[in-house]
């Protein structure tokens, strides 16, 4: 036994030893090369270039283009104000029910270099959520970094049309429901992409995803988590005291027209009451809408139209079919995605794919054997939009929808007792319409 402790431990010495030797070895052919390498850089910095050297502007060895001057002389250079609108959501847990409403917020901020900004915002939310009468109401004042990606990536460029930006910041919060106060933080995280439209205009979306302590919703007293999460879908515009000379207001360039468009179709909604009591094929309504857009970049624009349509959403025997009926404005932005296919001019081309996203406003009316419910409510909504020019101005189109519609009702539990109970609405349609050229 000795005998085989020994072996073991002079193997385990010879070993270590040509370890070490042999790391010796290679640190001293390492430091040679290293010194021919510095013989070398020397020799090279003997000679003077006087050109522009792309490397002086790379990034971990990739090429960045050179980024334009950025002049801050006075406070107001880089200086703006925003103003936001959102639909805000709490998610629930196994033990709160979800929470939905609008948010509202007002801003200052200020671009300090080429890719850091900060943004003060104080603004206020309103709420509902399943299961209790009455809303809450949050005021929150936040503070916001942004981090200008596209800078960093690709340059500064004060005429850039699309820049995207990473939001990071702090909040506090006072939130109110009934006559209990309670008081929070929040942590958010989300992405900018700003779209200047204008010397000195700009329109931006931005969701935002936040984790905020329980105090942001007094009253429940059930959250064992001590924390919400929540999440905002933003759109909003500022206001630069600064103007960018380099852009171009691209809408009142000739080469991109404005368009109007009008069209309609079938509506319905996906949900378990419309597949079970009335079925899928039975419930559907018309649908109408009419509205003017322009194509601001070959591959971005922004629209807004009206509307109207109208679905059956339950029967009774007896007394009939029971109908739904939604008006109101839509405000989208468009993007145009084989833009980068074909690389050419909008006005250029027979085939348009617009994807359309923004905020839905409108008038709800819904018909029931006991009572009517009518309310005002925000919403999102989307859509996809083929469309072919049938001469120089007139293009047809066809346009399936989605829209997400949030808004509470006033019920009465067996006890009594009323209870304010959060739905969601999801109507789609399928429309056929046209487009003119203005």
């Amino acid at each position: 036994m000795k005998t085989v402790c020994r072996y073991i431990i002079s193997t385990l010495l010879t070993t270590l030893f040509a370890l070490v030797a042999s790391a010796t070895l290679y640190a001293q052919e390492d430091t040679t090369m290293v010194a021919q390498d510095d013989t070398t850089q020397v020799a090279q910095e003997v000679k003077v270039d006087k050109g522009w050297n792309a490397m002086n502007y790379s990034l971990q060895k990739r090429y960045k283009p050179q980024d334009e001057i950025f002049e801050a002389k006075k406070f107001t250079d880089h200086t703006f104000i925003s103003l936001t609108g959102s639909g805000f959501g709490l998610i629930g847990n196994e033990n709160i029910s979800r929470a939905s409403g609008v948010n509202f917020n007002v801003g200052i901020g200020k671009w300090f270099d080429k890719s850091n900004a900060l943004r003060i915002e104080i603004g206020g939310s309103r709420y509902f959520r399943r299961r209790l009468p009455n809303p809450g109401w949050v005021m929150e004042l936040a503070a916001l970094h942004q981090f200008n990606l596209s800078s960093y990536l690709k340059g500064y460029r004060e005429g850039r049309f699309i820049e995207i930006s990473t939001v990071e910041g702090i909040s506090g919060v006072a939130a109110k429901r009934d006559s209990t106060w309670g008081f929070g933080a929040g942590v958010h995280l989300g992405l900018n992409f700003t779209f200047r439209l204008s010397e000195r205009f700009d329109f931006f979306v931005e969701p935002i995803f936040s984790f905020y302590t329980a105090g942001i919703d007094p009253v429940v007293k059930e959250d064992w988590h001590k924390y919400d999460l929540s999440y905002r879908y933003t759109m909003g515009v500022k206001y630069n005291f600064f103007e960018a000379p380099k852009v171009k207001i691209h809408w009142l360039e000739k080469e991109v027209d404005g368009y109007m468009f009008y069209g309609g179709g079938v509506q319905s909604q996906n949900s378990d009451l419309v597949w079970k009591e009335v079925e899928l094929f039975n419930s559907v309504g018309p649908h109408a809408f009419i509205g003017v857009g322009s194509w601001v970049k070959d591959f971005f624009g922004v629209r807004g139209s009206l509307f109207y349509g109208n679905h059956i959403w339950t029967t009774y025997e007896g007394f009939g079919d029971m109908k739904a009926h939604y008006m109101g404005g839509r405000l989208e932005v468009s993007i145009e995605p084989f833009y980068w296919v074909h690389k050419r001019p909008i006005a250029q081309r027979r085939f348009t794919c617009g994807i359309n996203i923004g905020p839905e406003i409108g008038f709800m009316n819904r018909i029931d054997v006991e009572n009517n419910y009518s309310t005002m409510y925000i919403g999102a909504t989307a859509s996809i939009q083929p469309n072919v020019k049938i001469t120089k101005d007139v293009g047809f189109f066809m346009e399936p929808r989605f829209s997400l519609i949030p808004y509470a009702v006033v019920e009465s539990s067996t006890g009594g007792v009323k209870i304010r109970n959060m739905y969601f609405d999801g109507i789609f349609n399928i429309n056929m319409g046209f487009t003119y050229s203005l």
